[in-house]
Parts: C-alpha cells; sequence; structure tokens
C-alpha cells in the first residue's frame, strides 16, 4: 500500500510540474505577442510610401543609363535619342511610376524626373533628380 501511495504522490508531482511548465509557456507565449505588438505601434507606419522606392530605383537606372550614353559620346544632347528609345520601350516604366522623357541637359549636369502611372497615385508625387555627368552624384527632390 505505501508504494501505491508513493507512485500516486510522485504522478500527482508530475502533474503539478507538467501544469506549471504549461502555464508558464504560455504566459512567456503572451509576453512576446505583447512586447512584438508594442515595438509594431511604437515604430509607427511607414515614414515614406514603399511606391516611391520605385521611382528611386528607376531615376538611378535612367541615371546610369544616361551616364554611359554621356561617356560614349561626350555630349549631354547626344544621350536623348537613346534615352528616348529607351523610353518608349518600357525599359523605365514600373508598375506605380514611369520616367519622363523630358531631360533638362547642360554641359555639367542632367535633371530628370518620374511621374505616376495609370496605376499609381498622384498623392505619391513626382521625383526629380539632378545629377552630374562626371561624378553621378545626384540630389533628389519630391513634389507633391
Amino acid at each position: 500500500m505505501g508504494a501505491l501511495n508513493n507512485q500516486q504522490e510522485e504522478h500527482e508531482r508530475l502533474r503539478n510540474f507538467l501544469y506549471k511548465a504549461f502555464f508558464m509557456a504560455a504566459a512567456a507565449f503572451l509576453l512576446c505577442i505583447i512586447l512584438l505588438l508594442l515595438v509594431i505601434t511604437v515604430r509607427g507606419p511607414e515614414t515614406r510610401p514603399p511606391r516611391r522606392d520605385e521611382a528611386m530605383q528607376l531615376l538611378n537606372s535612367a541615371r546610369d543609363f544616361l551616364r554611359v550614353e554621356y561617356s560614349k559620346h561626350g555630349y549631354a544632347e547626344e544621350t536623348r535619342e537613346p534615352f528616348t528609345k529607351a523610353i518608349k520601350s518600357g525599359e523605365f516604366t514600373g508598375e506605380y511610376f514611369c520616367i519622363s522623357p523630358e531631360i533638362e541637359l547642360s554641359t555639367n549636369q542632367a535633371t530628370i524626373h518620374s511621374s505616376p502611372t495609370e496605376r499609381g497615385s498622384v498623392e505619391d508625387g513626382s521625383c526629380y533628380m539632378t545629377f552630374e555627368w562626371a561624378s553621378g552624384s545626384s540630389t533628389i527632390d519630391w513634389k507633391p
């Protein structure tokens, strides 16, 4: 009879241990969820519309294309025709933005810009990039 009681006590201790372990794991899981929600709340919404990243990628590609064309000929005006052909072929068209064929050329720099496509939104704005032919350094200006 004593062995049976010891066995029952051992089963009772094991059951209590498993209950405690389960509830501790559940509490740790809930704490992780609460912390995750807190981080998401504190971080807040994106500060820049994610679609603008597409415009930036297209502008950087267009800038690089123009600089390559410039290096072939050495004259800013010689970049206009190949750039227009590339735009017409859809090379600089994304889902939300496209690069305009309008380009302001000068001896030392050029300015290109993106504008929203039909799937884009006027609220996303237009981006103007002015870059130097020699170094490629750029300035970016978003306009609503």
